[in-house]
């Protein structure tokens, strides 16, 4: 016999900056009572994100509580998964944090701004990968797997291998929630096609992120764009997480809520969205084609190194040359279901890179 929910629970996987952000949001717009379980690597992480959970609004409807297990690339969650049933696991961690950049400039740091972005996709599916499985394997009814983790990438990933994923957090939700703070808006109402690129400085006109919002022309929307991309990644972060906490909460009530998400299915890129916690389906207004709108995120996520296609891990421009000279995909490509061997490689060739402070990406110690 399969388990059944009982209650609200939500399974949030990580202790990071989006993981505590989405936590606090989540409890403040809970609207029903929610059980809230924050898994960390450390017991002592998961009790620090507790502790900035503020008590005000709603947060009265939520229990917290921590938990600590590996998240690693051999993590085994089914154990977690059957102890809390929960209707929503929301992945926050990764094998490469975002913040990689933040501190002195290393080998391998320099090594993946040689690529793209899309170089360290095996290290962003890890657990996410880990978590689809988990719930998958243990036959939860009505469980829905979040991801937070590169889902313009990871969540076709999740799809090739088979694998449960409602949708992504962040990336395009978090370009319209911030167009949403800057311009006189009708929430409801923006509508936003856009790549994990788009948050990047470079993006040109051509190139641009789609908007519809009302009470706003396309100078104004460009412009608000440009500012967006200008604030520090910790602005954004926060603002992406809140919106992601604040969707939860509304799924949960059973609500069908129109926004813009990423990874939804196998679809590169973030689109416009009918979300419930049934599904998603997309949302886009009459004057952009289905066709055309995947086929303009297909060309982001090649600008940004790979794609999925046909049960592979497509390289591209400098990411595929990269993945060449360290032996990992002679011919461009890895089956999606060697992203395993793919992060293991890469974990162990960051190891050596931080261990040569002078290697650089023309002279890699492989």
């Amino acid at each position: 016999m399969n388990p059944v929910n009982t209650a609200d629970s939500v399974v949030v996987l990580g202790t990071g900056a989006f993981a505590t952000a989405f936590t606090q949001a989540l409890a403040q717009h809970a609207r029903r009572p929610t059980r809230i379980v924050v898994v960390g690597r450390t017991t002592a992480a998961g009790r620090d994100l507790l502790r900035n959970i503020a008590p005000a609004g709603r947060a009265a409807h939520v229990t917290a509580l921590c938990t600590a297990t590996d998240l690693g690339l051999h993590a085994d969650l089914r154990p977690l998964i059957c102890q809390y049933l929960p209707r929503v696991v929301v992945v926050c961690a990764s094998l490469h944090s975002p913040y990689y950049a933040a501190g002195a400039a290393d080998s391998w740091t320099r090594l993946v701004d040689a690529a793209e972005f899309g170089f360290t996709a095996p290290l962003q599916a890890a657990t996410a990968v880990r978590a689809a499985q988990a719930i998958a394997s243990t036959g939860l009814v009505d469980c829905q797997l979040v991801n937070a983790c590169y889902p313009d990438l990871v969540n076709p990933l999740l799809v090739a291998l088979g694998l449960p994923v409602l949708c992504g957090l962040g990336n395009v939700a978090t370009l319209a929630e911030a167009l949403a703070s800057l311009l006189p808006h009708e929430r409801c109402g923006i509508r936003v096609v856009a790549h994990h690129r788009h948050l990047k400085p470079g993006i040109t006109a051509e190139e641009e992120a789609w908007v519809q919002m009302p009470g706003a022309d396309g100078p104004a929307v460009t412009g608000a764009l440009a500012r967006i991309r200008a604030w520090p990644r910790r602005r954004r972060n926060d603002l992406g997480a809140a919106a992601g906490g604040r969707l939860v909460a509304r799924l949960l009530s059973g609500a069908t809520v129109r926004t813009s998400l990423p990874g939804i299915g196998p679809l590169p890129g973030g689109y416009p969205v009918l979300a419930g916690l049934r599904g998603c389906e997309l949302d886009l207004p009459a004057p952009w084609p289905r066709q055309t709108a995947v086929a303009e995120q297909e060309r982001h996520a090649r600008r940004e190194g790979v794609t999925v296609h046909d049960g592979k891990l497509t390289y591209w421009g400098a990411t595929r040359d990269l993945m060449r000279r360290i032996g990992l995909a002679e011919d461009g490509t890895v089956p999606v279901a060697e992203w395993n061997t793919a992060a293991q490689a890469l974990i162990a060739l960051r190891h050596r890179l931080r261990r040569s402070s002078g290697a650089s990406p023309s002279r890699l110690p492989v």
